[in-house]
């Protein structure tokens, strides 16, 4: 989380973050946050927070105007429901953001942004080739940028595990091809390493934001009965014990049993069940689901992190940290081809 600042009072965090619209086209907004102006912390919060949201397509911040500008696909979403999103945080929402969430790099765009210099390196390494003085002076520092990262990887390798992988082949082959002044094919070497970075990455935020947006429903608000009377409140201050009511269209903001009523649920989002389940008094209803038709009350047994679905965003978000069993014994067996190619290699040119 973000350390909270000293001088901010409790009056100033639970303050709505406010903003004014600057710029308008279809399917583009752009507003102006002054609050935020030289907090690049909580501007990348805000930032990453927005592009979490189905029907948004890229959120681009100017930090030192304090401004956002938001493209988002107007089929998908409304505007007036963008800005509600922006006008119903407070700067406390903002400072309980998760650190690595807020400063979380894109990978894929750093993986693009190399990929499209590799891919005009290619272009102009077959252009000058015939011109060795000229492709020197163009091309080589060019190939040399792009595979700075495989370099990079491979020392990473060598130094941390002392072993040789395919990425020091990769960079074998690519300090060969400069070396003997076949620059095309170091070039397209560097550009296809780079293609498979911008695919692994690619998939893997698009898997990051699929997730997340399984949670988005912590921000929405739910109906509790308190002393009777139902009561507007947010879902993430829901507690064990609490009654929400639930009505046909409703996504169930906690895991719960039911204590009255009736309900046609939707679980697939959560189970994978084709057909909707009926749900009962003294049944459980999980929270991401979806009420296609009834009424109920439903008694909070487990809300935010403890719910099922948080569980299973946290397992698939480790998912990636342990590897498979196929993974290791293809990066093995490619790995122990690298010393072996060496040697080859090294007979060869004898």
């Amino acid at each position: 989380m973000l350390a909270i600042d000293q001088k901010y009072t409790a009056n100033d965090l639970n303050a709505r973050i406010s903003f004014k619209i600057r710029h308008v086209t279809w399917g583009r907004v752009r507003i102006s946050l002054p609050a935020l102006l030289r907090r690049k912390d909580l501007m990348d919060a805000l930032k990453i927070h927005l592009s979490s949201f189905p029907g948004v397509l890229s959120v681009k911040a100017g930090y030192w105007a304090a401004s956002m500008t938001v493209r988002y696909d107007a089929s998908q979403m409304q505007r007036e429901e963008l800005l509600n999103q922006v006008a119903r945080l407070t700067f406390q929402d903002l400072w309980q953001m998760p650190r690595e969430t807020a400063s979380r790099r894109e990978d894929h765009q750093v993986s693009l942004r190399y990929l499209k210099i590799a891919t005009g390196t290619v272009g102009l390494s077959l252009l000058l080739g015939g011109f060795p003085l000229l492709a020197f002076g163009v091309v080589y520092p060019l190939v040399a940028l792009i595979a700075l990262p495989i370099y990079a990887r491979a020392y990473r390798c060598i130094r941390n595990e002392h072993r040789l992988n395919c990425d020091f082949l990769d960079a074998c082959a690519i300090t060969v091809g400069l070396m003997t002044g076949d620059v095309i094919n170091a070039s397209l070497m560097s550009m296809l390493v780079h293609m498979g970075d911008y695919i692994r990455d690619l998939t893997a935020a698009r898997s990051r934001r699929t997730i997340h947006q399984l949670l988005d429903f912590q921000e929405n608000d739910a109906w509790v009965l308190c002393d009777g009377v139902e009561v507007q409140t947010k879902v993430r201050d829901i507690q064990e014990g609490d009654v929400v009511v639930l009505n046909t269209g409703d996504l169930i903001p906690v895991d719960g049993q039911l204590i009255k009523g009736e309900l046609i649920v939707d679980q697939q989002v959560l189970t994978g069940e084709s057909m909707p389940v009926h749900k009962e008094v003294g049944d459980d209803a999980f929270a991401s689901t979806v009420i296609i038709d009834g009424s109920a009350q439903l008694k909070a047994v487990k809300t935010g992190d403890a719910t099922k679905v948080a569980q299973v965003v946290r397992l698939v978000e480790e998912a990636p940290l342990y590897e498979t069993k196929i993974q290791n014994h293809a990066e093995l067996f490619a790995d122990r081809l690298v010393v072996p190619s060496l040697l080859m290699t090294g007979a060869l040119l004898r």
